[in-house]
């Protein structure tokens, strides 16, 4: 009998782990199951249908599913899409807690709740005597039934992949307590807080920041298992300098908030969010953007760039697709915590990138105009920044039009590594038009008198000492030279710009 029900549950499992439909399919199954939890606990919690508690309700789902998939992967050394199948198929079980507390309280419902500071006390107690007696709120018996099951079945799965029994026991205990952990978040948040000397405060958009932000590592280590050399190319081919370069212009908005705005800046949960949050988005966008400009300069990369993952063949067009896919979808979703207009901040940037990319514009083709492009995406990230403190875009233009039109000629340098590719691909760059050794003297002339210029923009923002007019001109002659060298390489340039303009802040900030 046991055997046979062994031979059975065996089986199951390996059907559902070798299920031929993707891992999409059980997503969206984990995903309307989310919904339908959200509405059965309506009836006995009470809880609001508002979008920022459905948010908060569902993204500590799908954190705890993905914490329980990692911990899984790591004890059973079996691989994450496995794994993440059956746990995501198991997760079903989050309709019980509703259902029980209902039928146990004949209808009027029970309130759950995390374990909350100066609410709940000796947390050590409750965990040792499996989450304690129930006081009105915290743990209800269907969250005890939930979590019982749960922990039996983890116990079960261990053991039927021949795990040993005291390794299955230990699983079953570690699966226990990060599930009480779970159980503790505000404890936990709190402690986060107080990191940051900010001071603890709870409501559903601050835990939906704190799950999606503890989403990020678990995610990356369940990829990293997945597929490490896929992941391994993406990190070699992110072009961080480009990055860091958008996340200073955002930090250069905050600076220009805070001395010429009506408001400085405060540390806060609203600010630390703002600082966190979208940069995050944007690097999400940075991603899907260099997807984008990889699959449409192929060309120009087989000749240019024969590195580049699609060149290599280290990545099929594919999976390369999907990852920018999920990359787009990322990268709104994180600017969108913040709310709309952080999203449309973001909906701008990656719009101008992807029109300077892709077809049908594929604006990279036009002469002058395409580095412009480029610098209204780092001006779209500098009023962000100046938006996060004064929550209005009424920055002086006449301290931005200098900046965009010398940052827009600057940044022609970015062309000088792809000559051959961009005239193979009919592509007109300064040079292409004329030739490589005026080209790189003229883009180095824009070096030589946009960093001065650069002084006089800033003078204009901050009160800055005359001495610096000469450091600036030095810099100047120093990208000069990098840029007419004959063993050309943009990286010294990029390092150049963004350790002198951080230098530069961090100055003036300290």
């Amino acid at each position: 009998m046991i055997k046979k029900l062994k031979e059975t549950l065996v089986l199951n499992i390996s059907r559902v782990e070798n299920s031929k439909d993707g891992l999409l399919a059980f997503s969206l199954t984990f995903f309307f199951i989310m919904f339908l939890r959200n509405f059965l606990e309506h009836f006995s919690n009470g809880s609001t249908f508002r979008l920022d508690n459905i948010l908060h309700f569902n993204l500590s789902y799908l954190y705890l599913c993905a914490q329980i998939t990692a911990i899984l992967v790591l004890f059973l050394q079996e691989g994450p899409k496995k794994v993440g199948k059956i746990v995501l198929l198991f997760f079903s079980i989050i309709l019980l807690p509703p259902i029980v507390d209902l039928i146990w309280s004949h209808g009027k419902g029970l309130t759950m709740t995390y374990y909350v500071p100066n609410v709940h006390t000796d947390i050590l107690n409750k965990y040792l005597t499996f989450w304690g007696d129930y006081e009105g709120s915290g743990a209800t018996i269907g969250i005890k039934t939930e979590v019982l099951i749960g922990v039996v079945c983890v116990f079960t799965y261990a053991l039927l992949k021949k795990v040993s029994l005291l390794k299955s026991a230990l699983l079953a205990i570690v699966i226990y307590s990060s599930i009480f952990l779970f159980g503790m978040t505000p404890f936990v948040w709190k402690y986060f807080l107080s990191l940051f000397s900010l001071n603890y405060k709870i409501n559903d958009q601050y835990f939906s920041f704190f799950y999606s932000l503890g989403l990020l590592p678990i995610f990356i280590y369940l990829f990293y298992k997945y597929n490490p050399k896929l992941l391994l190319v993406l990190i070699k081919d992110l072009r961080l300098e480009r990055i860091f370069h958008y996340f200073l212009m955002f930090f250069l908005g905050l600076f220009c908030g805070h001395f010429i705005g009506e408001k400085s800046f405060l540390w806060s949960i609203e600010s630390w969010s703002k600082v966190v949050f979208f940069p995050l988005s944007i690097f999400f966008s940075c991603l899907f953007s260099i997807v984008i400009n990889n699959i449409y300069d192929f060309n120009i990369d087989k000749i240019s760039n024969q590195k580049r993952p699609l060149v290599a063949q280290n990545v099929k067009l594919n999976t390369y697709k999907k990852i920018g896919a999920l990359s787009f979808f990322l990268s709104f979703f994180y600017s969108s915590l913040l709310g709309f207009e952080w999203l449309f901040f973001n909906i701008l940037f990656t719009g101008l990138y992807f029109i300077y990319s892709s077809p049908p514009l594929r604006l990279k083709r036009v002469p002058f105009l395409s580095k412009f492009i480029l610098s209204g995406a780092s001006l779209i990230m500098i009023y962000s920044g100046y938006f996060a403190i004064e929550s209005n875009l009424r920055l002086d233009f006449n301290l931005i039009w200098p900046f965009f039109i010398m940052l827009g000629l600057i940044l022609n340098f970015i062309d000088l590594k792809d000559i051959k590719g961009d005239s193979n691909d009919g592509i007109k760059t300064l040079p292409i038009i004329f030739g490589e050794w005026w080209g790189k003297r003229i883009i180095g002339l824009f070096f030589l008198m946009g960093y001065p210029l650069s002084f006089l923009w800033f003078k204009k923002v901050i009160p800055i000492s005359p001495y610096f007019l000469p450091l600036f001109a030095l810099i100047g002659l120093i990208q000069y030279c990098l840029v007419v060298r004959d063993n050309y390489d943009e990286r010294p340039i990029f390092y150049m710009h963004l350790s002198g303009l951080s230098s530069f802040l961090f100055w003036h900030i300290l």
